[in-house]
C-alpha cells in the first residue's frame, strides 16, 4: 500500500515538471527502497521512560465478537480483553503520562488447556505460543494490532512487544518436531541444564540450532513489519542464549536502528552479575527482580534501616536507567501481600510510600496494570486481575501522575543521598532544577521533623516528596 502512494506520488511530480519537486519525489521514494519506516517512537535510550504493563486479555474488552470461549468465573479462562481494547484506551494511558506500553504476547497460543487447581488453563496470557505467523484469535487480527500501534505513536507512547523465543505452548504441534524440539513427552530435556531444562515442562526449542533461531528471528521480523512496536521485551532470557538475541537485535535493528531490547532475565539485580548479563546479551534494559524484596523488608520491619539505607546508596551508583524497577508483575505473588492484614487507610499509605520509593530509588519504573488505581495484585492467580478503571483509593492515580510527570521532567535524577535519623527515611536528591527531598515514615507513630525551616508532622505510614527553594519549602507529594 505505501509502495503504491509512492509511486503515484512521483508520477504526479513527473507531470509537474519541477525540478526541485522532481528532486524531493526521488529522495522520499529510495527512502521508502530502502525500506526504513516512518512512524516509530523517538529513541527511550535518550529519555527517562515510564512503562507500562498491560496483560491483554486481563484489560479492556473493546471487541465482544472474539469472545467465544470467554468465561470471567474461571480464574485461568479467557476474560475478553484484546487489542481493540487496548486501542480504545489510549487517551487513558495518554492522559496518565506513561511514554512506554509492554504488551503480553500476541502471537497465537494453543487452542487446548491443560488442567490445573480443578479449572481449565487456557492460554489466555500469550505465552504458550502455536502458530507464530498468526495473532491470538481472542485478541484480534494484524489489522488492529497495527491501527493500535498508530494510535500509541500519536499519543507519544513507544509500544513494547513481549516475545516468546523460548519454548510453545503445551499439547503444540511442534511437539513432534523433535528436530527442533525438546520435550517431556518427546524426550530430550536435561533438568539441571537451564538452556535445556523444558522450562515448566513446555517443548523447549533447540535455539542451539542455527535454522530454530533463523526462523524465530523471522516471524517476529515479520510482526515488526505489520505492527511497527519499537522494541521488545524478551521473556524467558535465561533459558538460551545470547547468541539468538543479538542476532534478533541485529535484524530488527535494520527496520529500526532505535529498536529497544528489554530482557527478562530471572533474578537480575542492578549489582556485576545484573551489569554482566546486560553486556552479554547486548539488551538496553533488564528488570531488577531484587528492589522489592528489600523495600518490602524495610516497610515490615523485617529488615534493619542501616542495612536498607546501604543498598539504596549502592545500588543507585549502577541502576542508572538501564533497570526496571516494578513493585508487581504478573509472575510474582503481590508484593502487599507481604505485609500482616491493614485497614483501607493503612494500606492507601504503604501503597503511596512504595510508589514514591519506587521512582526515586533509581532506574526506570514500571507501573503494572492497575496500580495506579489501587488495584490489588493478590497470590497466585489473583496476581492476574482484569483491570479497573476507577481508583480504589480516591487520589491515588493523581498521586502517580504525578510521579510520572517529575521523573519523565529528569527531576527525580541527579546526586543521591539515602539517611536514616529519628525514625524517619531521608532520600535526598540534587540536579539542576533542584533539590529533592523525600521523607517516609514506616511506623504506625506520628514523626516530627524540621526540613529547611519547615517543621513536617507525619502521622502513621506515610510519605513526603519536597522540593527545596531558596526561600520556600514546596510540596509535590501529597497536594
Amino acid at each position: 500500500m505505501q509502495g503504491h502512494f509512492y509511486l503515484y506520488l512521483l508520477r504526479l511530480c513527473l507531470v509537474m515538471n519541477n525540478r526541485n519537486v522532481i528532486l524531493l519525489c526521488l529522495v522520499l521514494v529510495s527512502l521508502s527502497c530502502l525500506g526504513i519506516k516512518a512512524g516509530f517512537y523517538k529513541n527511550l535510550k535518550e529519555e527517562n521512560p515510564v512503562f507500562y504493563q498491560i496483560l491483554i486479555d486481563r484489560f479492556y474488552d473493546g471487541d465482544k465478537t472474539n469472545n467465544f470461549r470467554v468465561d470471567k468465573s474461571n480464574p485461568y479462562g479467557f476474560h475478553g480483553g484484546d487489542i481493540r481494547g487496548i486501542y480504545e484506551k489510549i487517551g487513558y494511558l495518554s492522559e496518565l503520562g506513561v511514554n512506554a506500553v509492554i504488551l503480553s504476547p500476541v502471537i497465537d497460543n494453543v487452542d487446548g488447556y491443560v488442567d490445573y487447581n480443578n479449572y481449565k488453563h487456557y492460554g489466555y496470557h500469550g505465552y504458550w505460543p502455536e502458530n507464530f505467523e498468526q495473532i491470538e484469535k481472542h485478541f484480534g487480527d494484524y489489522r488492529i494490532l497495527s491501527r493500535m500501534s498508530e494510535g500509541l505513536h500519536k499519543s507519544g507512547i513507544a509500544y513494547i512487544q513481549d516475545i516468546v523465543l523460548n519454548h510453545s505452548g503445551y499439547k503444540s504441534f511442534w511437539e513432534k518436531n523433535t528436530v527442533w524440539v525438546r520435550s517431556v513427552r518427546m524426550g530430550g530435556c536435561i533438568e539441571n541444564d537451564e538452556m535445556k531444562q523444558c522450562l515448566f515442562g513446555l517443548p523447549d526449542f533447540k535455539t542451539e540450532r542455527k535454522d530454530v533461531r533463523q526462523y524465530l528471528i523471522k516471524v517476529y521480523k515479520d510482526l515488526m513489519k505489520k505492527a511497527d512496536f519499537d522494541g521488545v521485551r524478551i521473556d524467558a532470557m535465561k533459558h538460551f542464549g545470547s547468541l539468538l538475541v543479538g542476532e534478533l537485535k541485529d535484524e530488527l535493528s535494520k527496520i529500526n536502528p532505535d529498536i529497544i531490547f528489554i530482557g527478562e532475565y530471572w533474578g537480575t539485580a542492578p549489582d556485576s552479575n545484573g551489569l554482566a548479563v546486560l553486556s552479554d546479551y547486548k539488551t538496553d534494559f533488564l528488570f531488577d527482580f531484587e528492589f522489592r524484596d528489600y523495600l518490602s523488608g524495610f516497610l515490615r520491619g523485617a529488615m534493619r534501616p542501616e542495612v536498607f539505607v546501604s543498598y539504596l546508596n549502592k545500588r543507585y551508583e549502577t541502576a542508572g536507567r538501564s533497570f526496571i524497577v516494578f513493585l508487581n508483575n504478573h509472575d510474582l505473588d503481590g508484593i502487599i501481600t507481604h505485609f500482616d492484614v491493614m485497614n483501607e487507610d493503612e494500606e492507601f499509605r504503604v501503597l503511596k510510600i512504595m510508589a514514591l520509593l519506587q521512582f526515586v530509588c533509581g532506574g526506570s519504573p514500571l507501573i503494572y496494570y492497575g496500580e495506579e488505581n489501587g488495584l490489588r495484585v493478590g497470590k497466585g492467580i489473583e496476581n492476574r486481575r482484569d483491570m479497573q478503571f476507577t481508583e480504589h483509593f480516591k487520589g491515588i492515580r493523581n498521586f502517580y501522575k504525578t510521579l510520572i510527570s517529575l521523573k519523565k521532567k529528569g527531576a527525580l535524577a541527579g546526586k543521591f543521598l539515602t539517611e536514616y535519623k529519628d525514625g524517619l527515611l531521608y532520600i535526598k536528591i540534587e540536579n539542576s532544577s533542584g533539590i529533592y527531598v523525600a521523607v517516609v515514615n514506616r511506623e504506625r507513630a506520628e514523626r516530627e521533623t524540621e526540613i529547611n525551616g519547615k517543621i513536617i508532622r507525619i502521622n502513621g505510614p506515610d510519605a513526603y516528596l519536597l522540593r527545596l527553594n531558596k526561600d520556600s519549602t514546596e510540596f509535590l507529594l501529597p497536594h
